[in-house]
């Protein structure tokens, strides 16, 4: 079938061609995705500029195993992954009808396309419907598979932004905008490649230098103040784990995801402020410790419940569900709208342009003590895993590392901690507008790990005191 009309989205990561037929809309999208990756694209959540949520996309992929293509109908509610309810979820899933006919697909060189037919008004309740003699703003995405199948997040300038705010008339003219030579294995004029492609399918593009890992001791404090903040770009918690992100993570202490160096046998304290209502999910982020390093225990599928080792954090009732137990009141770190992390040199200098908001109190303020925070309390012991993590119970990728140690002499092999340990003191990391965006902890003074000092033993009251009156001043 011919399809006239042609349209780059973004640098030059995916193209699209369509032909409007009578109230049908036949569409073919190519972009070079990997097996492990996901293409779509579809009508914006808002007709006045673009917006992921509440977006109707087309979900394509590559099914390797039967050398075949896949394509899906979604409904964005929001930006997580699909919990059968809410997220990025196939209408299918979620009461709705499937509204798109796939008519073919190949995958060449690295390179998948995919042509699919749907109506401009299917009828559906989770569909939009399509004006094609207006300006329609579109949003498309790139990024990583989960377990199921079903997309992750999206990468780094990989999807529609507000900055492009693409539109296309789906009724215009014949007008074939896209280079002839995409998908012959050339890619197209000032193309952005994403990570993650199979060696020789394609070439890599540089990525900036991530910030340093940062690190906390248990001998330096034992309790850890929780709260969400934004990712960081490519610098920050992607560059810093290797892992995708949605977008929002979270900061212990006012570091953005560190690793956690704890003593196997000592009782430690995560004063956690993740949000407290399950029915506004994007504001529901629940602490616990778990063996798996994404986490998200709550938005899982019994069978994918069952390989996860949770160590704090959940209990469960009489008939088996996880019940997370360390909420609390929503408190995230927000950056400027005009800020890019990726021109931060150091988390530090990007720490000062933050600044702490938590829903009914003060900007800079924790509501604290703590009598608002959920508490997850935690005695590592002697057949834990060395490796643990933080994460959230609903998302995934938002924490980071726990790593056990008998000894804190054993932290001397670790290079990155060497290089931060000659930094470490208490001080605050100074905000534009005078208040402190975080702090660190107090040198470290007790590597050996034969006692605890005061600090520790009051570490409760005086990290809780201290973050409280840093961003208060």
């Amino acid at each position: 079938m011919d399809l006239p009309n042609c349209e780059v989205l973004g640098n030059g990561a995916m193209q699209v061609r369509w032909s409007l037929q009578g109230q049908d809309l036949f569409v073919q999208m190519k972009g070079r995705i990997a097996d492990s990756q996901y293409m779509a694209f579809g009508i914006s959540g808002m007709q006045n500029r673009v917006a992921m949520i509440g977006s109707d996309v087309t979900v394509a992929r590559w099914d390797p195993e039967s050398g075949s293509v896949s394509a899906q109908d979604y409904t964005l509610s929001s930006r997580q992954e699909c919990d059968g309810t809410n997220g990025v979820c196939p209408d299918a899933e979620i009461r709705g009808g499937e509204s798109i006919q796939v008519l073919g697909g190949t995958k060449t060189d690295g390179v998948l396309s995919v042509s699919f037919r749907r109506r401009i008004n299917t009828g559906d309740r989770l569909d939009l419907v399509i004006n094609p003699n207006s300006d329609t703003f579109v949003v498309w995405a790139i990024g990583p598979l989960n377990e199921r199948g079903q997309p992750s997040k999206h990468y780094q300038n990989q999807h529609a932004t507000v900055q492009q705010n693409e539109r296309l008339r789906f009724g215009r003219m014949q007008v074939d905008n896209c280079p002839v030579d995409f998908g012959r294995g050339a890619m197209p004029p000032g193309a952005v490649v994403v990570q993650g492609f199979p060696s020789g399918s394609t070439t890599q593009t540089a990525r900036p230098s991530s910030w340093r890992q940062q690190y906390i001791l248990g001998n330096e404090t034992s309790t850890f103040i929780a709260v969400i903040g934004p990712s960081g770009g490519r610098k920050g918690y992607s560059g810093i784990t290797g892992k995708p992100t949605w977008g929002l993570v979270w900061y212990l202490n006012g570091k953005l995801a560190p690793e956690l160096i704890l003593r196997r046998g000592y009782p430690y304290r995560f004063v956690v402020y993740g949000g407290m209502y399950p029915q506004a999910l994007a504001k529901y982020h629940p602490l616990y410790i778990t063996s798996d390093s994404s986490g998200g225990l709550g938005g899982k599928y019994p069978v994918d419940q069952a390989k996860e080792v949770v160590l704090g954090g959940v209990s469960r009732t009489n008939t088996g569900a996880f019940v997370p137990v360390a909420a609390g009141q929503y408190c995230a770190f927000a950056q400027p709208s005009t800020s890019d992390p990726d021109t931060f040199t150091s988390f530090e200098e990007y720490n000062r342009t933050l600044t702490l908001r938590c829903d009914g109190g003060q900007p800079g303020a924790l509501p604290g003590p703590d009598g608002a925070a959920g508490v997850l309390e935690w005695t590592p012991g002697p057949n834990d895993p060395s490796t643990l993590y933080y994460q959230c119970f609903m998302h995934k990728d938002m924490g980071w590392k726990i790593t056990l140690v008998n000894d804190y002499r054993e932290t001397d092999a670790m290079p990155g901690l060497r290089q931060q340990n000659q930094q470490l003191t208490l001080r605050p990391t100074a905000a534009n507008n005078g208040r402190p965006s975080g702090f660190y902890p107090a040198s470290n003074n007790q590597r050996s790990g034969c006692s605890r000092t005061a600090i520790s033993e009051a570490s409760a009251s005086l990290v809780l005191f201290l973050f409280a009156f840093l961003l208060r001043h």
